[in-house]
């Protein structure tokens, strides 16, 4: 999610930073007794936890290998959902073939799918048949075109 990639990102500037300054040993007792409880492991989205390097979940976080650790993270979030994604992608190719979706851009795509963002009520309200004791007048009605305007 983007608030770990932003917790991630900005925990690796400052780790960067404090790696310049020469307070060497105060700097790696407090990087350890922060980050004592990290592994080179994830909870997945799913809840399971995920080693991010063969017997990650043994290999605990250092001043020295955040910045794999950091990687590590990314590259797993960011294909995290890969296999999910290539299946939804089969199942679009095999409904529209994929010669066909390019000639789409994604903005299209997604109007010739959804339809189009803004919905005009005006035209609505033209064509609405109304049935029963109902007609454009009856109060329930005024009070139904009011809401989406």
């Amino acid at each position: 999610d983007l608030q770990s990639f932003t917790i991630i990102n900005e925990t690796e500037k400052n780790i960067e930073q404090i790696k310049l300054t020469d307070n060497d040993n105060d700097i790696n007792s407090l990087f350890s007794s922060i980050m004592s409880e990290l592994r080179f492991d994830v909870v997945s989205s799913s809840g399971e936890t995920y080693e991010l390097i063969p017997n990650g979940s043994n290999i605990s976080i250092t001043i020295e290998n955040f910045k794999y650790y950091c990687s590590c993270y990314r590259q797993y979030r960011l294909n995290e959902f890969n296999r999910q994604i290539n299946y939804i992608q089969q199942g679009l190719y095999s409904i529209i073939p994929y010669y066909y979706l390019n000639l789409f851009t994604a903005k299209e795509l997604e109007e010739a799918v959804c339809g189009k963002d803004q919905i005009d009520i005006e035209l609505l309200k033209r064509n609405t048949l109304y049935g029963g004791d109902y007609n454009k007048n009856s109060p329930p009605i005024e009070r139904f075109w009011i809401v989406p305007m």
